[in-house]
């Protein structure tokens, strides 16, 4: 069973991705059509979809700005809390039916400056925390890539750290149960984290290659949209067109 989404990504010059929200601002921003593949293995009902799922990035931290950091729990700086407050004022224009938010701090500071008007509790999922790089934590981004070609590809874990492989896991599934429990929503909202958010995006058919490019900045914002029917006809092997 198919559920087809439309991935809006911005130039890599634009802080957010928004386009459809905000074409006047926005309007170098580009779009593709990608697809993902979401199977509900817990349901025999046919359950339509017509839901925009909202990825946005935490805003600018404490730290260095050339350092890794994952899973250290660190606030926004200033000019973080400038930026996510700023992001408040389109965002006001939406509805959002529920707000996830990982529980790191720089996430939760996000989605409070950003989303004042939210007047539902933002519902924390800890599924949704950053890539804990382990030995890597604070150390320079030059250092952790000369070496992240053997935890990202071979599947060992980072010494002290996560394994990628079962990060990805934690996080999937993850986004797959908010789309199961958001069945009859039109705007859902997750705050979380770069390497989070790349790993949403292999659920769908954007090349790996693709994802691996993709620069996705402070405060940048990611819409998928979620349109079409899922059919359960026997086999949850099969697919079928929606």
């Amino acid at each position: 069973m198919d559920s087809s989404l439309a991935l809006l990504l911005a130039s890599r010059r634009a802080p957010v991705i928004l386009s459809v929200a905000f074409p006047a601002i926005w309007a170098r921003n580009t779009e593709r059509h990608v697809r993902m593949d979401f199977r509900d293995r817990h349901t025999a009902r046919i359950i339509f979809f017509t839901m925009r799922l909202w990825l946005m990035r935490h805003c600018e931290t404490l730290a260095p700005a050339d350092s890794i950091v994952g899973a250290t729990d660190i606030a926004l700086s200033p000019q973080g809390i400038l930026r996510a407050q700023t992001l408040a004022k389109p965002l006001q224009r939406y509805r959002f039916d529920n707000v996830y938010c990982s529980n790191m701090s720089r996430a939760l500071q996000t989605a409070r400056h950003a989303l004042p008007h939210h007047t539902n509790a933002i519902i924390i999922k800890e599924e949704l925390r950053e890539f804990d790089f382990g030995v890597f934590e604070g150390k320079s981004k030059r250092v952790f890539r000369a070496a992240s070609r053997l935890f990202t590809k071979t599947g060992q874990s980072v010494p002290n750290g996560d394994n990628m492989l079962d990060f990805k896991k934690r996080v999937q599934n993850c986004v797959r149960e908010i789309i199961r429990t958001n069945k009859d929503a039109r705007n859902v909202m997750a705050v979380c984290h770069h390497e989070v958010i790349k790993a949403i995006l292999e659920l769908t058919d954007l090349p790996s290659e693709s994802i691996g490019n993709l620069q996705i900045d402070y405060g940048s914002i990611l819409l998928i949209e979620i349109t079409a029917k899922m059919t359960y006809r026997g086999s949850f092997n099969e697919r079928f067109s929606a």
